[in-house]
């Protein structure tokens, strides 16, 4: 059995997909489906046992033997540990943690380490301390953070991989989730083998490590501005140092602790590798030989204009934050691939730039003042060759931002434009409010005002919610509109109306107002006192006849229909007072109905002069002598001829 055993060994191959693999690997060997740790000498067996609770988890660890080596469930004191139990795992899988004697003390409770104090506390608590005052080891979730107690959860195991860190801890209740689709639904257990007091001295496992050869210094890159050839170094771990120009395979161009390229006009990649006697091949890591090239511009349109926003006259700028990124970004993505051997300077004259006069270098931000457009010269050049460069000119412009004017309410009549003028539709023209909002403003020509119908479309420029301010746009009772005035030579600088408390500047209303609902035509009479067919009309009389709502109206009078149409020859107030009719008997003058927003109708309204009927002869005036009757016609003491008082 021992020499089968040995060829078994022999028959193992190492391999791994990890690129950085390196230094020392250990390997154990046993007999039997447990996994071994050669740092602890225990074994290690995740049991698969759908939905079991702690408790009965650990019990059957309690009862599990392993070549005589008595079970419990697992007790993970270091992270080797807990990696080989998080490996075996296939969801929940519960170890020997409870703080159920005591909420928050977090105890080992089975296996040779039950009873010790591992942990204090919730997620925000801490590890306790071992005899020699070191922390004890844990690993629990951090997303989420854990032990958290959220309901009855005194029970530890290693989560499922779907669940925050992988193989980290998490504290619930002994049943776990009971359902089935939750990933705290229980799985299994791991059972710890070894340690415990009793236990036989096995002899079926054991381990060993094998060395992995590794270069451990080379040089990663070497550059030049004009090419040539260039020696490359490096030192290895253990074996010989091989040079090749492909990543597989390729050409052996040289072996030993020096390469030397051929004389070079481009960069070129070549690759070293540590190869120890016995093995065919080996990772092969990547040098590069590299050309600097001179920096490369495609886009010379840079300069930078910026908003002088809160109006004091001057502005910072960040050239290397702001300014730097978008001069990389201009360089011949061809010529110039690699943005990070770049470095940029910025100053104010141009034989500094060519003559890269470290101290003249401009501060950073830079002040420039709002009268100024200052020109700056950004020297770009290799960081690992300076000779190799380029200067590019761009000017600092600072652009102003409009300090507009509060518009007004836009209210309009209801009219026939929709059809009716009763459905409170009207058609509004918003560019009849630009010149009102920039009213204060010095070039009001260099702004540009767009209309919009939320404040987001106004922050973003949104076409979806611009209103067409140069024709008719219609509004059915009120729609609140947003104002963004932008700058003809920079977009960013603008404002947008904000309804914040206390802003200065916020959205207007465009509001529909009703027209005065009114009877036409109405008649207004007033008697002929004299018979000649004329008298004294108060055409303010006609009112009540013309609205029900006259007590909140304004009412005008005109001579004639075209006047009253066109606002023409209005009676004064003190005329419509006493309007004397022009015509024998009759007349028409014409009123405006006017509501408190100005909407107004038209009425007609037709005098008549009312006749009396009295003939010529009839006696207009009676004379009777004073007597002794009072004013009802009876005879009193109190009563003479001489008190002017007679009965008609």
């Amino acid at each position: 059995m021992y020499a089968d055993l040995q060829l078994a060994v022999r028959d193992i191959v190492f391999t791994s997909t990890d690129p950085d693999i390196s230094g020392e690997r250990s390997f154990s060997f046993t007999i039997g489906d447990a996994f071994y740790l050669p740092i602890t000498d225990h074994f290690y067996v995740y049991e698969e046992n759908i939905g079991i609770t702690w408790s009965d988890a650990k019990n059957l660890a309690q009862a599990s033997t392993y070549y005589g080596l008595q079970g419990y469930l697992a007790t993970v004191l270091i992270e080797e540990e807990s990696v080989i139990s998080a490996e075996q795992i296939t969801g929940t899988g519960w170890i020997g943690a409870s703080d159920e004697d005591n909420e928050g003390e977090w105890k080992w409770v089975t296996g040779p380490e039950a009873g010790t104090t591992f942990w204090n506390g919730n997620f925000s608590g801490s590890p306790a301390l071992d005899p020699d005052g070191l922390p004890y080891y844990s690993n629990w979730n951090s997303s989420p953070q854990e032990p958290n107690q959220s309901g009855n959860e005194d029970y530890a195991h290693i989560t499922d991989i779907s669940v925050g860190d992988p193989g980290s801890w998490n504290d619930i209740p002994n049943t776990g989730d009971t359902n089935p689709a939750s990933p705290y639904h229980p799985k299994g257990y791991i059972v710890e083998y070894g340690g415990s007091l009793g236990d036989p001295s096995l002899n079926i496992s054991t381990s060993t490590s094998i060395y992995i050869p590794e270069i451990t210094s080379f040089d990663p890159e070497l550059r030049s501005c004009t090419g040539g050839t260039m020696t490359f170094t490096a030192t290895v771990s253990e074996g010989e140092i091989y040079w090749y120009d492909a990543p597989i395979g390729g050409n052996l161009v040289e072996t030993g602790d020096t390469f030397t390229t051929p004389s070079l006009t481009s960069s070129k990649t070549y690759y070293v590798a540590a190869s120890p006697e016995g093995c065919a091949t080996t990772e092969r890591f990547t040098i590069e030989a590299i050309i600097d090239t001179t920096p490369v511009i495609i886009n010379t349109s840079l300069d930078i204009n910026r908003c002088d926003e809160n109006r004091v006259g001057f502005l910072d700028f960040d050239l290397v934050t702001d300014q730097t990124p978008v001069m990389l970004a201009s360089l011949d993505p061809i010529l110039n691939p690699d943005l990070t051997e770049f470095e940029i300077l910025y100053f104010d004259n141009l034989l500094d730039a060519e003559a890269n006069t470290t101290a003249a270098i401009i501060a950073n931000p830079y002040r420039v003042n709002t009268s100024e457009n200052p020109t700056i010269y950004a020297r770009i050049h290799n960081i690992n060759n300076t000779t190799c460069f380029t200067v590019i000119v761009f000017k600092l412009k600072v652009t102003d931002v409009p300090v507009p004017t509060q518009p007004a309410v836009y209210r309009l009549c209801d009219d026939t434009t929709s059809g009716s003028d009763t459905d409170q539709k009207s058609s509004f023209l918003l560019n009849t409010k630009d010149a009102e909002i920039l009213a204060s403003v010095t070039n009001p020509t260099e702004y540009i005002i767009s209309y919009h119908t939320d404040l987001i479309g106004a922050q973003t420029n949104t076409i979806t919610t611009t209103i067409p301010k140069d024709i008719d746009y219609q509004v059915t009772l009120s729609q609140r509109v947003y104002v963004r005035i932008e700058n003809n030579n920079n977009a960013d600088c603008n404002v947008i109306s904000d309804d914040t408390p206390g802003s200065t500047f916020t959205s207007f209303e465009l509001i529909v107002d009703p027209l005065p609902l009114i009877s036409s035509p109405v008649e207004l009479k007033q008697c002929d006192d004299d018979t000649d067919g004329f008298s004294l009309f108060n055409l303010n009389e006609a009112a009540s006849g013309i609205s029900t709502n006259y007590l909140n109206e304004t009412f005008v009078f005109y001579p004639s229909l075209l006047d009253v149409e066109n606002n023409t020859n209005a009676y004064t107030p003190a005329e419509a007072l006493a309007f004397r009719n022009r015509f024998v008997t009759t007349d028409t003058v014409w009123a405006r109905a006017i509501s408190g927003f100005g909407c107004y109708r038209i009425a007609e309204v037709n005098l008549v002069v009312s006749t009396t009927g009295l003939p010529a002869t009839f006696q207009r005036s009676f004379t009777l002598c004073d007597d002794f009757l009072d004013i009802d016609g009876n005879n009193t003491v109190d009563n003479d001829d001489t008190d002017g008082v007679s009965c008609f």
